[in-house]
């Protein structure tokens, strides 16, 4: 069964940051309904840290005039990367110096580490776990508003397949799921291919081929046009890809080399590598 035909690297961050920037106006209720403060403005999220070097972060929002937000999605959560997250904050305050910044990163696994501690500095982010989330109540729920009338949040439905699911839904069970919800909940028919885009975008990492292949067949009549061209057409370009980078590699090709060819990044043909035992 092959895997990730459909390019995924660094997928989980290009949705983050496209659906929390579209959606951002219901992104505190998505993340817990009991921050308080609305969104007014999405800051750069590129900031010069020395003369030479720029920085990037995955989101940065204003709530006030004092204070902000910068949110981080990480796949998995090390020390290392809440020692990356504590410096993101100093550079960010002399960015941006009439702010004090709250850190929160969402993350889909559970975190071994939770907090960074040095002789001058407690560090401890909010730490949002997708996957403790029940996928179960939230599909019943969801389709209640929408018997109700009721407006729904559109990050619920693209994060739906991260979450648990204790009737034992897998995420591609979840993915039609929420395309189906989507459906019936969207009236904008340009918020709806959105929807559906970045959704796929996200679940693609986790399912194989055959499953992207299944969902398509059982949704192909809900599925707006470019949610079905980002499985589909991606995926005979990536094959392509793939085909060429396997020959190279065989040939005895270096992998800088076969990566700067192909246009994908070195970690990607380090699988393609492992993958084919070559």
């Amino acid at each position: 069964m092959s895997k990730h035909i459909v390019d995924t690297y660094h997928s989980e961050d290009k949705v983050f940051k496209e659906s929390f920037s579209i959606f951002k106006g219901k992104s505190l209720d998505f993340l817990d309904n009991e921050m308080t403060g609305n969104i007014i403005e999405v800051l750069t999220n590129e900031y010069t840290e020395t003369k030479t070097k720029k920085q990037f972060t995955d989101l940065i929002f204003k709530i006030s005039e004092s204070k902000g937000r910068h949110h981080e999605w990480q796949h998995e959560i090390t020390l290392d990367d809440l020692k990356r997250f504590l410096s993101y904050n100093a550079d960010l305050s002399r960015e941006y110096k009439e702010l004090d910044f709250e850190t929160i990163v969402i993350t889909n696994k559970v975190p071994k580490v939770t907090q960074y501690i040095n002789s001058s500095v407690i560090f401890k982010p909010r730490i949002i776990v997708l996957s403790e989330r029940n996928g179960d109540e939230v599909i019943a729920r969801i389709t209640r508003q929408i018997e109700n009338g009721e407006p729904i949040n559109e990050l619920e439905l693209i994060y739906l397949p991260m979450y648990s699911s204790p009737s034992g839904k897998s995420k591609k069970d979840l993915l039609g799921a929420s395309l189906k919800l989507s459906h019936e909940a969207i009236q904008d028919t340009g918020t709806r291919k959105k929807t559906q885009d970045l959704l796929i975008l996200l679940v693609s990492k986790y399912l194989s081929d055959e499953e992207l292949k299944k969902v398509w067949e059982d949704n192909m009549t809900i599925l707006e046009d470019n949610a079905a061209v980002r499985v589909f057409g991606e995926m005979g370009r990536e094959q392509k890809a793939k085909e060429t980078a396997i020959l190279m590699l065989q040939k005895g090709f270096d992998r800088s080399t076969i990566s700067e060819i192909i246009k994908k990044p070195l970690e990607w043909i380090e699988e393609i590598a492992i993958n084919n035992k070559i």
